[in-house]
């Protein structure tokens, strides 16, 4: 499995994502490692995003989480990357409610493993649906907030405030 993975990976960083694509299907399909499973998905839920095709995306997105948690539990970091990843994608279609769902998803299992890169950067989806922000702006406000290494609760106390905001806006 990890060659096949490695495989689609190298097709991914060439440009060819048709290529990738089959790599991934055919792991997916074939793999009977739970981890494989759940790298195969995301990584076609992430070709699926590049080419605006959410619906196909969500799909994939929430198969990796399923799979994550069958294979190491819902209080993982892969968990708390795939709910993060789904509520981006909810939030991409206007989705707030089941957006902001899975993004207090993504926060309790990170509170719960202390990780405050991802609390980060919900924070910043928070902000960037709120304020309407570019994307590309986004890795800008990451850097700037990593960067001052701001302690958990000061994370927490942020994001429970934009979480509010964004309920409000709803």
């Amino acid at each position: 499995p990890e060659a096949m993975y490695e495989l689609g990976r190298a097709y991914i960083d060439n440009g060819q994502s048709a290529k990738a694509v089959d790599c991934f299907e055919t792991l997916k399909d074939n793999s009977k490692d739970g981890t494989f499973v759940a790298k195969a998905l995301i990584e076609l839920g992430m070709v699926a995003r590049n080419k605006k095709d959410y619906d196909k995306a969500l799909e994939c997105l929430q198969g990796a989480y399923k799979s994550s948690v069958a294979a190491f539990g819902e209080n993982h970091r892969k968990a708390a990357n795939y709910a993060f990843r789904i509520g981006e994608i909810l939030m991409i279609q206007d989705k707030n409610n089941e957006a902001l769902s899975w993004l207090a998803k993504a926060l309790e299992i990170r509170k719960q493993i202390l990780d405050e890169v991802v609390l980060v950067k919900t924070l910043l989806v928070c902000h960037q649906q709120t304020l309407n922000l570019k994307c590309n702006h986004l890795t800008d406000y990451i850097n700037i907030l990593t960067g001052t290494a701001c302690n958990q609760n000061v994370f927490q106390l942020l994001l429970i405030e934009n979480f509010e905001i964004l309920i409000t806006l709803n």
